[in-house]
């Protein structure tokens, strides 16, 4: 009971401290009024201004815009949507305290769930294509109330007034910053599509949408309209009684795009019991699009400091890229070959730069060439050969690649979010990458060839394939090597009563080469049967597939939508040196619900129930289990720094 109490004094005493200093800066820096800033909502039957002209729209603002410019929305879905809600406002009027309860919840107007077409992503600005674009105009919606697709939307409960009050919208200024257009410019469909994706893809931004809107046969204005998430949140997880983690954070600082992150650990069996990590992120420094990140960490005998400088390349039209990553550390490791922790102090510095070439405009081919280096410097270790704890060996590495890249969006919904527009690449990549290692115990190769490929089949739905192989080359034999497939596949939306399903299917085979005697890959949890563990499942040799079947509700309480989903989920692990169908088969069956609020920064929180046939004998096991999940992001076909293949 103590140690519980002192749980909960720690988690206070540190959420104290950090509202307080938000809310201090927020009171100091404040909401200023911009005069320039387009009205948060326009309602129907308003008078707007873009650019120098003033429009009068009819009828709510975007849903005018479609019909008049874009493709009209099927609204059939939005009313089937919106009887749920007519029915339960009905019943819950009869008596005063559920109509206050239904008021608290829902909105006056719940948006439903929107079945957007899929279609690509540059569709939308061809007609307008080689126009001149006149003015760029920002429209910046409430966090709760109007949605990209509807603004007519209000929502009338009182948390939802008070947290728009509190929540301070992105300065229009650092949402320019973001911009790849500007006034004069020629419209480029492949480019406004670019720079929706880009300001969509910013963490505290739930959505975006660029509208043009024709002045005259040549002339056009552009219309950007963002939707902020709430900046705010929190993370608290629980271990095991003892320890666990909270973090608070705030991902768009008074409004400037800025994150900071604050972490406490605890965990009472270990001495000291109490440890911190503070970060800091800035995602476009001063419209660049460098991202830097500092962070500082101090808890559990191991601390760290770390500064990251980074610039993708973030359009196939950007022509270079490159970062600089330095991380000092001093911490204690526990290998297994010792009797106990030993100290263990490092730095490590990483520094790449690329070069893109564009090779067809219409295609968006290009072809990318990049050169990194990285160099491990251990000042403090323990004993250790040439066959195992490759991160503690000191070394330097040299790589270089070349790849040829072409990559095109398709806009959707309901794949991997809830509701807004997500943005799936197709195209393909292939890359070539070499390097040699200066290494404290010998001289060698790297040679790796990486290729992918994925694309939307209008009848069949959306397939990834990515082929790897890589190894370290000493003598005449590769070490460290490996050989890696996976693929994903999910099918088209099917509509089932007011619910919508998709099926998805990942498959994925691994395979190491000569690795080291203490590299090993598992299929625990996130790498093949969720929610089991067991340090007897693991190997050098992994095959896993999984099978996820996920009907998306059209329930909605309070930004918060719900999506059902079912697994089963198998996996062989073993030795590279046999068979992997001789190993025993492991599985998972299982149901649970998924919850998430767009609006919101917090992960997406799920409840999963799971059956597991055969268990392990060293078997850990969640058969109920109740967590936050990051969302899944489908990879590109953009290159980023060279690096070695990794087995995990």
């Amino acid at each position: 009971m103590t140690k519980i109490l002192s749980h909960i004094i720690v988690i206070y005493k540190f959420v104290f401290i950090t509202i307080v200093f938000i809310a201090l800066t927020s009171l100091v820096t404040g909401q200023e009024p911009d005069n320039n800033r387009d009205s948060v909502l326009i309602r129907k039957g308003e008078y707007f201004l873009v650019g120098d002209s003033i429009i009068y729209i009819p009828g709510d603002s975007i849903r005018f815009l479609e019909q008049q410019i874009l493709s009209p929305i099927d609204s059939s879905k939005l009313k089937r949507s919106r009887s749920f809600y007519d029915s339960l406002r009905i019943k819950a009027g009869k008596y005063e305290w559920t109509r206050e309860l239904y008021n608290w919840l829902f909105t006056s107007a719940p948006a439903g769930i929107y079945d957007e077409k899929t279609s690509k992503s540059e569709q939308e600005f061809v007609k307008h294509e080689g126009k001149i674009i006149r003015n760029v105009r920002i429209l910046e919606l409430d966090v709760f109330g109007p949605v990209i697709r509807d603004t007519s939307i209000i929502d009338t409960a009182w948390i939802s007034r008070t947290l728009n009050k509190i929540h301070i919208k992105t300065r229009e200024r650092y949402i320019r910053n973001n911009l790849i257009i500007e006034r004069g410019d020629e419209v480029n469909p492949y480019v406004l599509a670019d720079n929706e994706r880009i300001i969509r893809n910013l963490p505290y931004i739930e959505d975006a949408r660029i509208i043009l809107i024709p002045v005259s046969d040549e002339i056009v204005d552009v219309l950007v309209i963002t939707k902020d998430k709430f900046s705010l949140g929190l993370d608290l997880q629980f271990y095991d009684i003892n320890s666990g983690k909270l973090e608070i954070f705030d991902k768009n600082i008074i409004g400037i795009g800025h994150e900071m992150k604050a972490k406490l650990f605890f965990n009472y069996d270990t001495v000291p019991s109490r440890g911190y990590e503070g970060v800091y992120k800035i995602d476009n420094i001063r419209g660049s699009f460098i991202k830097g990140i500092l962070n500082y960490k101090n808890a559990f005998n191991t601390e760290s400091i770390g500064i990251n400088l980074s610039r993708k390349f973030f359009t196939p039209y950007t022509k270079y890229a490159g970062g600089i990553n330095i991380t000092n550390t001093s911490t204690y490791e526990d290998l297994d070959t010792l009797p106990g922790p030993t100290p263990f102090i490092y730095n490590y510095q990483d520094y790449w730069l690329g070069r893109s070439f564009m090779l067809n405009y219409a295609s968006r081919s290009r072809l990318i060439v990049s050169g990194r280096f990285l160099f491990n410097n251990i000042y403090e270790r323990p004993e250790i050969d040439e066959d195992s704890y490759y991160d503690l060996h000191n070394f330097q590495l040299y790589l270089g690649s070349i790849a040829f890249s072409r990559q095109k969006y398709y806009k959707s919904s309901l794949i991997y979010n809830y509701g807004t527009t997500e943005d799936i690449p197709y195209g393909m990549l292939l890359e070539f990458t070499g390097g040699y290692e200066d290494n404290e115990f010998y001289n060698r190769y790297y040679t790796g060839v990486t290729f992918s490929h994925g694309n939307y089949y209008e009848k069949l739905g959306y397939l990834h394939t990515t082929i790897g192989f890589a190894g370290f080359l000493s003598g005449h034999q590769y070490r460290q090597g490996l050989f890696h497939l996976k693929s994903s596949y999910f099918t088209n939306l099917f509509p089932f009563r007011n619910y919508h399903i998709r099926q998805f299917i990942v498959l994925d085979y691994t395979i190491g080469i000569r690795r080291f005697e203490d590299e090993q890959i598992n299929i625990s949890n996130k790498n093949g049967i969720r929610g089991l563990s067991s340090d007897s499942l693991s190997g050098t040799h992994r095959l896993t597939m999984s099978l996820e079947t996920v009907a998306f509700s059209p329930f909605y309480a309070y930004g918060f939508r719900f999506a059902f989903y079912g697994f089963t989920d198998f996996g062989f692990i073993g030795s590279n040196k046999y068979n992997i169908f001789r190993n025993d088969l492991y599985s998972a069956i299982g149901v649970g619900l998924r919850i998430r609020n767009e609006r919101l920064v917090f992960k997406t929180f799920q409840i999963r129930l799971a059956f597991y046939p055969r268990l392990p004998v060293d078997f850990s096991k969640q058969f109920i289990h109740i967590s936050g999940e990051r969302l899944f992001d489908p990879r590109d076909f953009d290159v980023n720094a060279p690096g070695i293949l990794e087995f995990r």
